[in-house]
């Protein structure tokens, strides 16, 4: 037992998952490399998504950095930093996070807050001449809720999901 609460209050070291976040995001998170790779997609149009997502809460930050990580923590808080590449639906994307939690995003100076992320997600969209731009979880209801973002997108992708999966189970009760 006493081992084990050891090694839970040492600070962990990075999983190879968050080394790559670490070593992606130092290469390629910058204004001139982003719009270099911009002016390529702009021709050859291979990443249509921007991805911006969030830890649910506090507890799974762990799995975007490790505690040695704060001053990261605190600098991405509420500006995307770059995690990786995704393929879905025939499309490659661009995965961003944000180090901030629904906690955040629901407390007093939140709207403002939102505001600071739609900025910065879309920047990145328009410097990489995406043509989308995609939020995890509650961002999207948040940001339309509070006049942020009222593009509409993502609540029609919700419903095509939510349609597609009624579609799924009937086929397969039936």
């Amino acid at each position: 037992m006493y081992k084990a609460l050891r090694r839970l209050s040492r600070p962990s070291l990075p999983s190879s998952k968050q080394l790559f976040s670490l070593i992606i995001n130092a290469m390629l998170n910058h204004e001139r490399c982003l719009k270099l790779i911009g002016l390529l997609n702009k021709k050859i149009g291979f990443i249509q998504v921007v991805y911006c997502g969030y830890p649910g809460n506090k507890k799974y930050l762990n799995a975007y950095a490790s505690a040695r990580q704060k001053s990261l923590i605190e600098k991405y808080r509420w500006s995307p930093f770059l995690s990786g590449f995704f393929y879905h639906n025939g499309k490659f994307g661009l995965k961003f996070f944000v180090s901030s939690s629904e906690e955040d995003f629901t407390a007093e100076d939140g709207s403002e807050r939102l505001k600071q992320i739609y900025e910065n997600s879309n920047r990145i969209r328009t410097l990489l001449h995406a043509k989308e731009l995609s939020y995890a979880g509650i961002l999207p209801g948040l940001m339309y809720k509070n006049r942020v973002h009222r593009d509409g997108k993502e609540r029609q992708k919700v419903v095509r999901a939510v349609l597609k999966g009624i579609e799924k189970v009937r086929k397969t009760a039936a």
